[in-house]
């Protein structure tokens, strides 16, 4: 997880999800109906303009390659600059994500991939551009499951991914 202490550009504790099809949309409201959850979930289609710092959460579940659920690589969907590209273009999300969340919020990014430069690079971006700024910073997720991320860089871009202190 990712939590931001102070402003950051962007105001009351709500819960808001915008799922990708309207599909999705039902089987989320229908999950969340059935727990007695009071959170939102809107169509897609339904276009919703929110101001600054509107949520005290963003579960940001970025569109990805999706490398960890199977081996797209070998079906010829994927190549290297690919990857890459769609790692850059999350980062689009990610500040919306920021604009969106209060002051002392939480952001969980997540994706259902293998990439760095979707994961590592992204949240080591995201501390670069706004901890200083807004005092973003990773924060222990528990219980944790799996292991600690890369550490180092691309050895062929060399675009940062965390450090070993992260």
């Amino acid at each position: 997880s990712l939590s931001s202490s102070s402003s950051c550009d962007g105001s009351s504790g709500s819960s808001f999800t915008a799922p990708s099809t309207s599909g999705r949309a039902a089987s989320l409201r229908s999950h969340a109906n059935s727990t007695g959850s009071t959170r939102s979930v809107h169509n897609p289609e339904q276009q919703q303009h929110f101001p600054p710092e509107s949520f005290d959460a963003v579960l940001l579940d970025a569109p990805c390659s999706a490398l960890g659920l199977r081996p797209r690589l070998s079906h010829g969907e994927w190549s290297l600059g690919r990857l890459r590209a769609l790692g850059r273009y999350q980062r689009a999300f990610l500040h919306a994500a920021m604009r969106l969340l209060k002051p002392g919020g939480t952001l969980v990014y997540c994706t259902c991939t293998i990439s760095p430069a979707e994961n590592e690079a992204n949240v080591r971006w995201a501390l670069d551009t706004w901890g200083a700024s807004c005092g973003l910073q990773l924060v222990p997720a528990l219980p944790l499951l799996g292991g600690p991320g890369l550490v180092g860089a691309d050895p062929d871009t060399g675009e940062a991914w965390l450090t070993p202190a992260e």
